[in-house]
């Protein structure tokens, strides 16, 4: 015994973690169950290891919030514009500048990508061609979208799918325009010039910082006032602050931590899709990777829409369950430095540790092989701590 704790001999202690896990809870739930009544050299590794790998208990994971990405301020207006679509009475689109916050509304006739091509080509027309469009992944925007894109040099770049804050800025202007046509039903534009002439967190309004000077509304305004200004290294350095403010107080509101970086080959656990998938390669857009399902189909997912499944075979999609990983009932510790780390770092298993042979025999032998720890060939005495205890 250990205290109040009964010290459990090796071959019952896989037994005993498979009932600490009944009800699948978490892994500190797990560990205040094991102190209540159970010890033994290694068992809080093993639990890690247990929960880690537990089918049903990756399945029902979710992600925790991650940092707020911070995008670059833009040099100069209508450098980088965001574009999204939205349904009130009909369909519009709305495009945004980056640097100045303002936003264009067109009313589409028809929801196809042609039509949303030649909208953006009358706005391009007045405001001229961006350098960068940021979309969604949307039908909208698809492979005829990229030619027009082609065509009128500028780069288009697309969000991760199902995932809306990784094109915060069209969003934001999506959530502008509907209380604009929602509220201004007498008259759209006048709503539209009243945001475009007040003034922002910056102390500029968005016809300011596009047009460098103030446009004139229904308010009276001095025509001194009406001249153009040059102080765009102000705004940069006000929206630079803003953007620090936000990144922090995003992050201490939801707690978010970093998830740590995925892998080629990686087995994961697709939250929205409810399937399993292996990861090809890591998209160029942040916290983004393009995978392979089960079903074969390429697709881009988030970094947040994937969980690391570590127990499935590292061959093609085949895996069973087995408790018996978590265990070598010949030795109590089964992890070694190297995979310790691992654990940490939530990575997935070594390809030795979850061979995908049928050979059940050769995959033990690999296992105890890859697992035992080096030992000292030293002559040991028991430690005097447990010399008044009954130890198996």
């Amino acid at each position: 015994m250990l205290d109040t704790r009964l010290i459990i001999p090796p071959p019952l202690q896989r037994e005993l973690l498979l009932r600490l896990h009944e009800g699948h809870l978490g892994l500190n739930k797990c560990r205040e169950r094991a102190r209540q009544s159970i010890w033994w050299l290694g068992i809080s590794k093993q639990l890690k290891y247990l929960v880690e790998n537990c089918p049903n208990c990756v399945e029902q994971r979710s992600n925790i919030k991650m940092p707020f990405v911070k995008e670059a301020f833009p040099n100069r207006p209508w450098q980088k514009v965001g574009i999204d679509l939205f349904k009130l009475d009909a369909w519009y689109l709305v495009i945004v500048d980056y640097y100045s916050r303002y936003i264009e509304i067109s009313q589409l006739k028809t929801l196809t990508e042609r039509e949303v091509i030649t909208k953006c080509k009358e706005i391009f027309a007045r405001y001229g061609i961006p350098e960068t469009v940021r979309s969604d992944c949307g039908t909208q925007f698809a492979s005829e979208f990229r030619r027009f894109a082609k065509e009128y040099d500028f780069e288009h770049i697309t969000s991760s799918p199902k995932y809306s804050q990784s094109n915060g800025a069209a969003e934001a202007a999506v959530k502008i325009a509907k209380n604009i046509l929602k509220k201004c039903k007498e008259d759209v534009n006048l709503g539209l010039l009243a945001y475009r002439t007040t003034p922002l967190e910056n102390g500029y309004s968005p016809a300011e910082l596009l047009f460098s000077r103030k446009i004139r509304s229904r308010l009276p305004i001095l025509p001194d006032k009406l001249g153009s200004f040059k102080e765009h290294c102000k705004v940069s350095k006000k929206e630079t602050e803003r953007k620090d403010k936000q990144e922090r107080d995003y992050n201490r509101r939801h707690r978010s931590k970093p998830l740590f970086i995925l892998k080629t080959n990686d087995n994961v656990w697709v939250v929205d899709l409810r399937v399993y998938a292996k990861i090809i390669r890591q998209d160029r857009n942040p916290n983004s990777y393009i995978i392979k399902t089960e079903k074969g189909s390429a697709v881009r997912r988030n970094r947040w829409h994937l969980i690391p499944a570590p127990y499935k075979r590292n061959t093609e999609f085949d895996y069973s369950y087995d408790p018996e990983l978590v265990d070598n009932s010949d030795v109590p510790v089964t992890l070694d430095e190297n995979n310790e780390q691992a654990l940490n770092e939530r990575d997935v298993c070594d390809e030795r540790n979850v061979s995908g042979s049928s050979d059940r025999e050769e995959t033990d032998s690999e296992l105890q092989e890859v697992n035992i720890p080096r030992r000292s060939t030293r002559t040991r005495a028991p430690s005097s701590i447990f010399r008044d205890f009954f130890t198996f």
